[in-house]
């Protein structure tokens, strides 16, 4: 599990471990490198992200409002079908970390608060801050 991000022209990676990493100073359960240069085609395109397509090719996730929606890739200029509801300002929903299940029946995205966002370095642990949730894709 990992989040990329871009900062200050840089692309990040943020890697989220399951164990704590005691050999790090201070000691974690993620760690954060920068990549390489963010380009300027790839800070504009993190900006406005293009919809996730599901593998079957049916429908298309958007992040609408800080949250997860969907909506048939036929009719993609149609109202969407909105999946989650405690997205926020605040603790919203990245529009790059929308997953679609191999066959196409479930969609999970991560919430991250902005407190990851906003700050230098977050110590401790990232659990509170960034969570993952799932969904069944209604049937059409």
């Amino acid at each position: 599990m990992a989040i990329e991000f871009i900062l200050d022209a840089t692309q990040w990676r943020c890697d989220l471990q399951i164990k704590w990493n005691w050999n790090l100073v201070p000691p974690t359960d993620y760690e954060c490198l920068p990549r390489r240069p963010a380009t300027p085609r790839a800070a504009a395109a993190s900006s406005t992200p293009a919809p996730v397509r599901s593998p079957d090719g049916r429908f298309e996730a958007v992040i609408q409002n800080h949250n997860v929606a969907i909506r048939p890739t036929s009719n993609a200029a149609g109202s969407p079908t909105v999946l989650s509801t405690d997205g926020t300002a605040r603790d919203a929903y990245q529009p790059g970390s929308i997953q679609w299940a191999r066959d196409g029946k479930t969609l999970s995205a991560y919430r991250v608060h902005e407190d990851v966002w906003k700050s230098d370095s977050v110590t401790g642990t990232v659990k509170t801050l960034v969570k993952k949730s799932q969904w069944d894709v209604p049937a059409r």
